[in-house]
């Protein structure tokens, strides 16, 4: 069953080492700029939530409400404090940003990158960084953090993910 999906995929698999790879080199070179908030007092850490609910909500009009009629892959992102971020491989993961920017640069035209924040991260980003980045790479596109991943396992090509549920749950939905 694994095996099939991954040959129906559109995009060329024969070659995914060396995707990664390139992949992983991009995201060394831009790891510098990472947001989190780890070790904070309470007190900043409430003043970060307001912070992200009100630039979740500045943001709201960048979102799709659900899958683009295009080819698309979705990149879910995790919690910038989840221990896979910073424990496990904080040089490659602590700035999410740059897995969007390496992955979004390697993938086939016209296959758009649809990132889905954590809902617990919804609006950690600004309005700027997001624009920005959707500007500059020209395939991303954001996908409302509080949209059930659900309804994209049917339409998406691919999920890719950091060891998060949303993976497990696109493999028992049948998505590769």
């Amino acid at each position: 069953e694994f095996n099939r999906s991954i040959e129906s995929f559109p995009i060329d698999t024969t070659d995914v080492r060396s995707f990664f790879e390139a992949v992983k080199g991009e995201i060394l070179v831009r790891s510098s700029d990472a947001h989190t908030d780890f070790g904070l007092n309470i007190f900043e850490k409430i003043s970060n939530s307001i912070q992200e609910n009100i630039r979740y909500y500045r943001n709201k009009n960048l979102y799709l409400e659900g899958p683009p009629t295009s080819p698309f892959v979705v990149l879910a992102l995790h919690s910038n404090q989840d221990a896979q971020i910073t424990c496990r491989e904080p040089r490659f993961f602590n700035n999410q940003l740059s897995l969007v920017r390496a992955i979004s640069n390697h993938l086939p035209y016209p296959y758009s990158l649809c990132v889905k924040q954590h809902p617990v991260e919804a609006g950690h980003y600004s309005l700027k960084e997001l624009r920005c980045l959707r500007s500059e790479q020209g395939n991303v596109e954001f996908i409302d953090p509080k949209l059930s991943p659900s309804t994209l396992f049917d339409s998406a090509e691919a999920i890719i993910t950091i060891r998060s549920t949303i993976g497990l749950e696109a493999l028992l939905h049948g998505c590769s």
